[in-house]
């Protein structure tokens, strides 16, 4: 079992995750449930602000009304979430072994039998 707050990271850069995936359909909003995992998670990181403001930014890149362009954004603003996520990862200290990266994804999409208890041993 993890430590809390281990757990608590780890549940954090779950739905951080999600949050990343989910802008490949619509930006996110800025919410404060937004706002909460991104201060928790700079909390126990190494002290880098970066990643954690581009995420925010990012995310929240708004449509174009062009298709063409709204199809471009959606894919820019997701792989560059997508990459601030893994910067943020790296800030926490978590690791990028194929174990917790399948970990996260799973507690992220609800996906299989170890998301309701996901979470790798070694952190």
């Amino acid at each position: 079992m993890l430590p809390i707050e281990s757990r608590a990271v780890f549940l954090a850069l779950a739905a951080l995750y999600r949050i990343a995936w989910d802008c490949r359909h619509a930006p996110a909003p800025p919410s404060l449930h937004l706002r909460a995992l991104l201060a928790f998670l700079y909390l126990h990181g190494d002290g880098r602000r970066e990643p954690f403001d581009r995420f925010w930014r990012i995310c929240q890149t708004p449509d174009p009304e062009d298709e063409l362009e709204r199809g471009r954004t959606a894919y820019m603003r997701t792989s560059y979430s997508m990459t601030e996520w893994e910067g943020i990862r790296r800030a926490v200290g978590v690791p990028g072994d194929i174990d917790t990266m399948s970990a996260i994804r799973a507690l992220a999409h609800r996906a299989g039998p170890k998301a309701q208890g996901a979470g790798p041993s070694k952190l």
